[in-house]
């Protein structure tokens, strides 16, 4: 839910420069536009090195009521967008117990298949990616017993499985828009995997801080999703500013 998918050229310009959009509170002054802003407790500023009154200064469609970023000159996508992790804030993420978890090994082999092996790996612990066990349609689990899932990864029986959610946006959106997010946790915890990372919902730095605050909530939320359902879940710390 970052960068528009229109593939037409939308953008009045671009910014020659990367990095100039980078935050640094230390020896950069604050955006003037955010000393007013109504979002600044949760944002935080802006310290760029790039000359912005604001970070609308981002919005640069030239048709905002077709972008999908999540903008104040897109209003009523704006909205729906807050209502839908209500509001951007994250002092009202539900709270969630602390789950114990194993110590892991420090590195874990990421395996996104089996077509290449015909034996089990000889390690103890493997990754692999939450949309594969997901699986590419609504978001519902394929894997009905870890049986299934043992031989078409082809792991060995008491391999520890950890998920991790890190991929590109389309992907991540299976589990956003997975109509019963606890039911699908527990046909996880079935699977018996031990950890699950959270989604990266994408953090750009050349967009409204709209959009940021939106998809770091959207990171907040499944997380409590997942640990409120009782696996030990791992948080993707995606942030832009201190």
């Amino acid at each position: 839910m970052s960068k528009s998918n229109n593939p037409a050229p939308t953008e009045k310009f671009q910014f020659p420069n990367s990095s100039a959009l980078w935050h640094e509170s230390i020896g950069r002054p604050r955006s003037l536009g955010c000393q007013q802003c109504p979002h600044l407790s949760e944002c935080g500023g802006l310290n760029v090195a790039t000359g912005i009154y604001d970070c609308l200064t981002y919005c640069r469609c030239t048709d905002p009521a077709g972008c999908d970023n999540v903008c104040p000159r897109n209003l009523a996508h704006l909205v729906a967008r807050s209502m839908e992790v209500q509001g951007f804030g994250l002092d009202n993420v539900p709270r969630a117990p602390p789950l114990g978890c194993t110590d892991l090994p420090r590195v874990v082999p990421m395996l996104y298949h089996s077509s290449a092996r015909s034996r089990a790996p000889a390690v103890s612990t493997v990754a692999l990616s939450l949309y594969e066990v997901l699986g590419k349609g609504d978001g519902t689990a394929p894997f009905l017993t870890r049986k299934t899932l043992v031989e078409r990864f082809k792991l060995g029986d008491h391999a520890r499985i950890v998920l991790t959610g890190t991929h590109y946006d389309r992907p991540l959106e299976r589990w956003w828009k997975a109509p019963d997010p606890h039911a699908l946790v527990q046909k996880l915890k079935i699977l018996g995997v031990d950890l699950i990372t959270t989604p990266n919902f994408s953090l750009f730095d050349d967009v409204p801080r709209n959009d940021n605050l939106y998809n770091m909530k959207r990171i907040a939320r499944v997380w409590s999703e997942i640990q409120n359902a009782g696996v030990p879940c791992a948080l993707h710390l995606n942030a832009r500013t201190d």
